[in-house]
C-alpha cells in the first residue's frame, strides 16, 4: 500500500496545471480523492475561458471525466475549504491574479454556472459533426 499525504500530491497536481497537463490533474486528482474543483479554481477565471477551456476539454478525454468533473463541481473555493495548506502551496498564482476580490466573487455561484457553459461551448466546438450532431453524448 502506498501512502501520498495531500501535502506531497498538491504540488503535483498544482504543477500540472500550470503547465496545462489537465490529463494529468485530473488522474492525480481522482486517484488521491483531492477536490476536482482544484482544476476550475486554480486559475479562475480563465481556466474556463477559451483556449483553456477547450485544452481541458481534450484533458479530460472522456465523456465520464467530463461528466465527473460537472457533478463535482460545486460553489465555493476549494482552495478555503480543506484548511489553507491548499492555498499556501498554491499563493503564487493567488498573488498572482491581478483582481482578487473579483476571482473571489466569481469563485462563488457564477463559477458553477460559467464553468458549465464553458465545458459546453467546448465540447460543441471539439465534437460537433457537420450535420449538428455529436460525436460525444453526455
Amino acid at each position: 500500500e502506498i501512502i501520498a499525504p495531500k501535502v506531497l500530491v498538491v504540488p503535483s497536481i498544482a504543477k500540472s496545471l500550470k503547465m496545462r497537463h489537465f490529463k494529468t490533474a485530473f488522474r492525480l486528482c481522482a486517484k488521491e480523492r483531492v477536490d476536482l474543483n482544484v482544476l476550475i479554481d486554480y486559475d479562475f477565471p480563465s481556466s474556463i475561458e477559451q483556449p483553456n477551456a477547450d485544452e481541458l476539454v481534450r484533458g479530460l478525454e472522456t465523456p465520464e471525466h467530463v461528466m465527473e468533473l460537472l457533478e463535482a463541481l460545486r460553489v465555493g473555493d476549494a482552495f478555503s475549504e480543506d484548511g489553507e495548506y491548499m492555498r499556501k502551496i498554491c499563493e503564487s498564482a493567488y498573488a498572482e491574479c491581478p483582481n482578487r476580490k473579483q476571482m473571489l466573487e466569481d469563485i462563488g455561484v457564477q463559477k458553477v454556472r460559467r464553468t458549465c457553459e464553458a465545458i459546453r461551448a467546448s465540447i460543441s466546438n471539439l465534437y460537433m459533426n457537420t450535420d449538428g450532431t455529436s460525436r460525444w453524448s453526455l
